[in-house]
């Protein structure tokens, strides 16, 4: 949108106008909609000039796309021509609105201007919002009226590695779903910022945010949440309805405390480098716990272990083909964890274990997790075992010959590096002995 010139936009001629007019004004307005869906916001204020009924098609187009354009003084023009192109739609509803505006030098006119135009935005009952905005030498200030709208359930931000400075918490947010991204936020209340204004939300985005030790959030409604390369040392959440909950920290983080008060927590992606910082009370772990674990740190035995024990009910346990791997101990030889080594932990979710997808490595020690779970898992109806390479012969041959009277059907893949049994509904104790 180079060197636009708004007041050069003239009508088309008349003849032209209603040769245009015959095809597309005659088409069903949603199918004309998707067509403006795909043209540039310049292109859409020159279709408006052609005649009131492209006005009209042009003033009710649900969706837009606005990016910014060159040049100082046309940028700032362009955005009086977008604050009274919108605010002529007389709060008309759109279902979604992407703005994409960057700024590397300040202009305090044009993030007024941003300001005012997201209002107008939101005066039209807007359900999905996506910003990504930068501004070089100052915070940008976001409009309460993003937070405090009644229709948006839908909110993206994306600062670019500049500074974002959230409005007073005053109000309640209607949104369901949030994202942060790439954003510096100078206030350690970000947590508590978000649990005292956004009571309803049910998916919490954050990535790549700095500027922030310490995050603490409490929450009612929360289904899934995700932190990724955030400069966060402290994480304190609790949330009744939480089931998924992904953290994966900067490589160099420091984290010094991560604590999750969770009752229905089911998905947990967490990387290696939290385990020794991570705590999980007592029967909040449920139904499904799923353990991916990074290939390039798989996780030792002790702290795979460690974290198993913090689960007390689950049906479904998968993990990844790094999750365990063998310590090495000072005289070259590495600690076996055998059955009855596992045996002795006393996990108390075994018992309700339907289905097992477990990853392995070379060695002894998911033979002897294996057979642990074989022996206790009363009620599992199927067990996949996966490996990098093809899953040793010697542990392939005791596995089938220990569930071969108990198994409906037992299956390997052409690679042979995946073995599938499934099991008859009584399942009896098994045990793998040399």
């Amino acid at each position: 949108m180079e060197n636009m010139n708004l007041d050069m936009i003239e009508p088309i001629s008349a003849a032209v106008s209603e040769q245009y007019e015959d095809r597309l004004t005659s088409l069903p307005h949603h199918v004309v909609h998707r067509i403006l869906f795909l043209l540039d916001i310049e292109d859409i204020a020159k279709l408006s000039l052609a005649s009131k009924k492209c006005d009209n098609l042009c003033l009710t187009v649900p969706r837009l796309k606005i990016y910014d354009c060159e040049g100082s003084d046309v940028r700032i023009q362009f955005l009086d021509f977008l604050v009274s192109f919108i605010k002529r739609r007389n709060g008309t509803k759109m279902s979604a609105v992407s703005l994409n505006w960057f700024c590397e030098r300040f202009a305090h006119n044009e993030m007024f201007r941003i300001m005012w135009l997201i209002n107008q935005v939101i005066e039209c009952q807007v359900d999905y919002l996506y910003l990504q905005l930068f501004f070089d030498n100052e915070p940008f200030i976001m409009p309460m009226d993003v937070f405090w709208s009644e229709s948006m359930r839908t909110l993206t931000i994306d600062m670019l590695e500049s500074e974002l400075q959230l409005p007073s918490p005053h109000g309640v947010s209607h949104l369901k779903y949030l994202r942060l991204d790439n954003a510096e936020i100078a206030d350690d209340s970000l947590g508590e910022w978000i649990s005292s204004v956004c009571k309803f939300l049910e998916e919490l985005w954050l990535a790549v945010i700095s500027g922030i030790k310490k995050f603490r959030f409490t929450s009612q409604s929360l289904l899934l949440l995700h932190i990724e390369s955030c400069s966060f040392d402290y994480l304190d959440i609790s949330t009744k309805s939480l089931g998924s909950f992904s953290f994966e920290p900067f490589e160099t983080s420091t984290i010094i405390s991560l604590n999750i008060n969770a009752p229905n927590l089911f998905i947990l992606h967490c990387p290696k480098i939290c385990l020794d910082y991570f705590t999980v009370k007592k029967s909040e772990l449920k139904y499904t716990v799923r353990l991916f674990l990074p290939e390039t740190c798989p996780i030792r035995t002790d702290e795979f272990h460690s974290l198993l024990a913090s689960i007390a009910q689950v049906t479904k346990l998968t993990t990844n083909s790094s999750s365990i791997q063998e310590i090495p101990l000072d005289n070259n030889e590495t600690s076996r964890f055998d059955f009855k080594f596992w045996e002795s932990l006393k996990f108390s979710f075994v018992d309700g274990l339907e289905d097992i997808d477990i990853g392995i490595h070379e060695g002894k020690n998911e033979e002897g997790l294996i057979e642990f779970f074989l022996g206790n898992a009363k009620k599992l109806k199927k067990l996949i075992i996966t490996s990098n390479n093809c899953i040793p012969t010697k542990l392939a041959h005791k596995i089938e010959s220990v569930v071969a009277a108990s198994a409906n059907r037992i299956e390997f893949n052409s690679r042979g590096n995946r073995m599938t049994v499934e099991f008859k509904p009584q399942l009896r104790s098994l045990t793998m002995e040399d």
